[in-house]
């Protein structure tokens, strides 16, 4: 029986980061579901009310606009009749909840906080003291405009990938460096984003995550 806590995520990268995040805290009740870009995931938020699940999350990138992309989140998810919705995402991780309806779960990435994306909440876990990650850093910034291939705002995913390249194994993806422990889930950042996870299944006592075994 799929599971009636289900987290929406944009893409591939988002949905594997996610399930490689719960699977280190040993959370196993949880859906994880990429939608294919933003755009998409805004529109799903519209199907909230005719699901049968207990907990509705999506989990969106702040980009360049923290406040611009709450703005349009936080009016869609007004307009379905969650009349709580906050002004402001909470730091923590926004819950909102309504008597008969999914209590329904934000997060923007990276903090809540901050624009940002994915990468930026991954360098997050990147273990403190790695003496490969300023490396990683300086390496990319020290690339000429002209000879670079990217565009500014793709550097994060750039030294990202740079620092994964630079592991045991070069090329792992995000979300599996994390189950090959190459990067650290109780960092602050991973710990408030499993936080925010448990508060809602706390919420729910049919929910029952299990306790971390992996370390």
């Amino acid at each position: 029986m799929a599971s009636p806590f289900l987290v929406l995520v944009e893409g591939r990268d988002d949905r594997e980061v996610c399930l490689h995040l719960l699977r280190r805290h040993g959370i196993e009740t949880v859906t994880v579901l990429e939608k294919g870009g933003y755009p998409s995931l805004l529109e799903s938020i519209l199907t909230v009310k005719q699901s049968d699940l207990e907990v509705f999350a999506i989990v969106v990138d702040a980009d360049l606009n923290l406040e611009s992309r709450w703005a349009e989140l936080s009016h869609k998810i007004r307009s379905l009749g969650y009349e709580t919705c906050p002004k402001q995402p909470d730091p923590r991780g926004t819950i909102i909840s309504k008597a008969n309806w999914p209590l329904l779960g934000v997060w923007i990435m990276p903090d809540n906080t901050a624009m940002g994306k994915l990468e930026h909440f991954v360098a997050a876990l990147i273990p403190e003291g790695d003496p490969l990650w300023p490396r990683a850093q300086q390496s990319v910034q020290d690339i000429p405009q002209e000879h670079r291939k990217f565009k500014e705002g793709i550097l994060p995913k750039a030294t990202i990938h740079t620092w994964l390249a630079w592991q045991e194994e070069p090329g792992t993806k995000m979300g599996e460096a994390l189950g090959k422990k190459y990067l650290d889930p109780k960092t602050v950042s991973g710990e408030l984003f499993i936080a925010w996870i448990r508060r809602m299944l706390e919420q729910k006592p049919s929910f029952q995550s299990e306790p971390n075994i992996l370390g």
